[in-house]
């Protein structure tokens, strides 16, 4: 048969639009067509699910990279973003089984450069201090499994 969606360009618009067209091929009897739909459809989703990770991901490093850097300022609220953004990640795991600590770690690198610079903007560092602020890489072990207390000396 010939091919009758752009099913990249229907994933990219809506999912429900694209849901309704494989639906539509399957009512066709086009399975080629249909298959291919959803495989689009899959693969779009799990870019979402990435997507909501590293979004997480960002925002637990943005928290303890400040938790860190202004041990003056820690607040309840900055432990408690970090226990539900690590939560949510959980969810998306559940979710989206294909989202494995493999694939975090694919992003690790990316999402920590970024949770630098909005640290820094968070934190209202000047020129001079962004300059000189240069943090170690952040561990799983720091991100994933550390207990954040308001009493922690470092």
């Amino acid at each position: 048969m010939v091919k009758t969606h752009d099913w990249g360009y229907l994933a990219a618009s809506s999912h429900y639009v694209l849901a309704k067209e494989i639906k539509f091929s399957l009512q066709e009897g086009d399975m080629e067509d249909a298959l291919e739909g959803l495989d689009e459809l899959i693969d779009s989703m799990s870019k979402i699910a990435i997507r909501e990770m590293r979004s997480h991901l960002l925002i637990i490093m943005i928290h303890i990279l400040k938790w860190k850097h202004q041990p003056q300022k820690r607040s309840w609220s900055w432990k408690i973003s970090i226990s539900n953004a690590r939560d949510e990640i959980d969810e998306v795991q559940e979710e989206t089984p294909s989202v494995t600590s493999k694939i975090i770690k694919s992003e690790w690198d990316k999402v920590f450069m970024k949770a630098i610079r909005q640290s820094a903007d968070e934190m209202k560092l000047d020129d001079k201090e962004k300059r000189k602020y240069n943090p170690e890489i952040l561990t799983w072990e720091e991100v994933f499994e550390r207990e954040y207390s308001l009493e922690d000396e470092n």
